[in-house]
């Protein structure tokens, strides 16, 4: 259901490279961009923030409202990007969000027992 994916990181060949790994796959163009306007939903998959010295992954300013912010870091908790996206009023999700809904999926993948 996904209409469009877009990529952002800070090493664009990083980018480029797996944005044309993700379409072959797909079939489809996937845009190398920093979020803006358009979009639903950003995660941060990067390692930013897992330092409190660390920039942040993206620019949230240009972000339109309603947007979640989400993250894949699980310590700290909240990390620099999810305490600035809450002040500017966006709905956040932590990153022991992404692992609770992704572990089934990871069992299957790994061919784990379930407990």
């Amino acid at each position: 259901g996904v209409g469009q994916l877009n990529l952002w990181d800070r090493d664009a060949s990083r980018s480029q490279l797996l944005a044309a790994r993700l379409g072959a796959l797909y079939d489809t163009e996937i845009p190398v961009r920093p979020p803006g306007k358009g979009v639903d939903i950003v995660v941060n998959a990067t390692p930013l923030g897992m330092d409190s010295e660390d920039p942040l992954p993206f620019d949230l300013d240009g972000l339109r409202p309603g947007v979640l912010v989400a993250e894949v870091i699980m310590k700290p908790v909240r990390t620099k990007l999810l305490t600035r996206a809450a002040a500017l009023g966006f709905e956040t999700h932590e990153g022991r969000h992404m692992l609770d809904h992704q572990v089934e999926a990871i069992w299957d993948y790994f061919k784990l027992p379930r407990p």
